[in-house]
């Protein structure tokens, strides 16, 4: 019997109505459903429904609906990918690059209960905090991007770019993006830099609102090893921040390290569609 972990998202569906009417269709079809415990008190006790807790759920299930927009999908990738658990993105939100279905086309998930998909894997990142010459924080993998940037106010952010042990530029700007061809679309696009075919394996460092006017994107190879040192904010803090989700405050003597990961994120692919077509799709 197939196991589906579904993934509820209680800020798109307050009400948990989607949740329960997928419930109600995935068990339908012979299959067992999969939720996070967390959610036990609000959705309630269903045949076919099992719950489980944290990464237990991803381990067991064989395949994902993630509920909401590309944000549910970054939330969820982490503990999918290590688990090697692929994930169907269902829209909720708003532009929705990765997510695979409207809310209007879930006639086609039967296609996914039978198997007749195709998974289309991301590239991921390795993100990790050094000092001292040891990680104190990893926040991997990660699918969309590494963030440096300053606060609680703005002030100048001054960093030292190193691909593969050599000095690749200096930064003076309010931050830099590190992201990944699936990243490309997110912050880094809004940041001005360059909109990449999610099927490369390469990395793009953008600069957060540069201070020289000679300051560009960067993309390198996805086999590059990227490092940012010398974080020079005066009177600020620096942070780091993984996915928009994971932030730990780095000191100016820590580096940050930023690799491609053994990890990829699956995505189930059920429509005949290109990367050109989805991106004109959204972008109009």
């Amino acid at each position: 019997m197939k196991k589906i972990a579904l993934i509820p998202n209680e800020k798109r569906d307050i009400d948990f109505k989607m949740t329960r009417s997928l419930v109600s269709f995935i068990v339908s079809r012979g299959c067992r459903v999969i939720i996070d415990e967390i959610y036990r008190e609000k959705i309630g006790e269903y045949h076919g429904v099992d719950y489980a807790e944290g990464q237990e759920l991803f381990k067991i299930a064989d395949e994902g609906f993630v509920l909401g927009g590309d944000g549910s999908i970054l939330r969820a990738s982490r503990n999918a990918a290590i688990c090697g658990l692929p994930l169907l993105g269902i829209n909720l939100g708003h532009l929705g690059y990765i997510a695979e279905l409207e809310i209007s086309e879930l006639s086609l998930l039967d296609r996914v209960i039978e198997g007749d998909y195709v998974i289309e894997y991301r590239m991921m990142l390795d993100v990790q905090l050094i000092r001292n010459g040891n990680c104190i924080q990893s926040l991997s993998p990660s699918l969309n991007d590494a963030v440096i940037s300053n606060g609680p106010v703005p002030r100048l952010l001054s960093t030292d770019l190193y691909c593969n042990g050599k000095i690749a530029g200096n930064y003076r700007s309010d931050g830099l993006i590190i992201a990944t061809p699936t990243g490309s679309t997110a912050y880094s696009m809004s940041a001005g830099g360059p909109i990449l075919d999610p099927s490369l394996e390469c990395l793009c460092v953008t600069p957060i609102s540069s201070h020289s006017l000679t300051a560009r994107p960067i993309i390198f190879n996805g086999e590059c090893v990227i490092e940012l040192k010398n974080m020079i904010c005066p009177d600020n803090d620096v942070y780091l921040t993984s996915d928009g989700k994971d932030t730990v405050k780095a000191e100016k003597s820590d580096i940050i390290r930023i690799s491609r990961s053994k990890y990829r994120t699956g995505l189930i692919r059920l429509k005949n569609r290109d990367f050109l077509t989805v991106l004109h799709n959204k972008m109009v």
